[in-house]
């Protein structure tokens, strides 16, 4: 049975729960799958053979953002944790991120880890615009003048090279041709998580 966690549950299969982390009961910010069922899979085969057939369809059914905050809580009771915890598959699932990244835990460690501060969002100030620090991330190389470039092949050799590039931006969106104005939707589409 599952215990009182700070997350909405649902039961998904006898001793598997599907939770949602909510920030001030928005949007999910993570999905945290819980699975009490006593084993770990005893083959890489076998843990891809549960993703497809728990987190695959929903994985890419949900929203863009929700797709790298996917976690698999394999909860093992304390008394076989000293094993476990040190065990061989612990390490390979744990190394294993297709789908959502995998924890072992100990069940007497299950509540410890939703509390943890990582996912105490309601205190934090405001990030900024994800686009904002991409483009900061890209400046130092140039490569913000690659993304808004008119021509971006030529652009890209001259980069390539060493050469100066030059963003032609547009003076006013309106201005901006098709492919800038669809980039800038699909930029600004992206969210924090």
């Amino acid at each position: 049975m599952i215990p009182n966690l700070p997350a909405a549950c649902i039961a998904v299969d006898e001793g598997l729960w599907r939770c949602e982390r909510r920030a001030n009961s928005d949007d999910p910010f993570a999905i945290v799958y819980v699975d009490t069922r006593d084993r770990l899979p005893e083959t890489p085969d076998a843990l891809l053979s549960l993703e497809e057939k728990y987190l695959a369809k929903p994985f890419f059914a949900g929203p863009k953002y929700l797709k790298w905050n996917h976690y698999w809580l394999f909860v093992v009771p304390d008394a076989k944790w000293n094993e476990a915890g040190v065990s061989e598959a612990r390490n390979w699932i744990e190394r294993d991120t297709t789908y959502a990244k995998k924890v072992v835990v100990a069940q007497k460690d299950l509540r410890g880890f939703f509390l943890d501060k990582k996912w105490d969002v309601s205190k934090r100030a405001a990030l900024e615009a994800p686009r904002e620090v991409w483009l900061r991330a890209l400046a130092p190389l140039k490569l913000d003048r690659l993304l808004f470039s008119r021509s971006r092949s030529p652009s890209t050799r001259m980069w390539v090279r060493g050469g100066e590039v030059h963003a032609e931006l547009p003076s006013s969106p309106a201005e901006a041709p098709a492919n800038l104005k669809n980039e800038d939707k699909f930029v600004s589409e992206i969210k924090w998580c």
